[in-house]
């Protein structure tokens, strides 16, 4: 109900507050509150929050479609949605060698360039065809957060101190969290139930069309603010 959720959100924002303004306080914060100040260490944990995301919330509303709406078997959507997977393990190699010659922000960007037109793929999805639209952007999706996984990481650490070895890391991995966390609430929630097929694949292309805008701000933010100075020689 929407008492509940207007609760819980109150909730949420006064614990967060309260826990930025503990952590401002503490002599070894959990919640590196100077660095949050910093564009350079923020705009790679929002790329890598973003691309968790759309990545997981366009993959989760998608199983839904594939086997709700068009009734494939888990075996078959699973193998249907492969091509988001391979390129993202299959590509993490040749981003961390780009990432060590031209450094992580070209890379970040350039993968996020890569991935925004997958989204858009996925408007040609229906509730009677389409699959092979949405295998063309899965693999272009894969492609693009298989570049950035590696060099937006890459790119955190060039941005922590050189005595905060674990930080960079840490928050990386916190924000991917919590981009998964808010990508299949709020997709879903978008989406809606998969019993109404038309509304349902209505509200995917929707979403679809917003994945790529989130890969293009994305970039913009990474074109920007990305570190190119390792800070950890300073």
């Amino acid at each position: 109900g929407t008492a509940v959720i207007g609760a819980s959100a109150a909730v949420t924002v006064l614990a967060f507050a309260g826990t930025w303004r503990a952590e401002g306080r503490a002599v070894n914060p959990i919640l590196p509150v100077d660095l949050l100040r910093q564009a350079q260490f923020v705009s790679p944990n929002v790329v890598a929050l973003t691309m968790n995301l759309v990545f997981n919330g366009l993959l989760f509303v998608s199983t839904l479609y594939l086997q709700d709406v068009r009734g494939l078997s888990p075996l078959r959507a699973g193998l249907a949605v492969l091509p988001l997977a391979v390129p993202l393990i299959a590509l993490a190699p040749m981003s961390g060698a780009m990432t060590a010659r031209s450094g992580p922000r070209t890379v970040v960007a350039a993968g996020c360039l890569v991935a925004a037109p997958g989204g858009l793929l996925l408007l040609g999805l229906s509730v009677r065809g389409g699959l092979g639209w949405l295998i063309a952007g899965f693999a272009v999706l894969g492609c693009g957060a298989g570049l950035v996984a590696t060099a937006v990481v890459a790119a955190a650490v060039r941005a922590t101190p050189a005595d905060r070895p674990g930080l960079a890391t840490g928050m990386s991995n916190t924000a991917q969290q919590v981009g998964t966390a808010t990508g299949v609430a709020a997709f879903g929630a978008v989406a809606g139930a998969p019993g109404h097929a038309g509304a349902f694949v209505h509200a995917l292309r929707a979403l679809a069309v917003l994945s790529c805008v989130l890969w293009l701000a994305a970039g913009l933010l990474a074109t920007r603010f990305v570190a190119t100075v390792d800070r950890r020689t300073d």
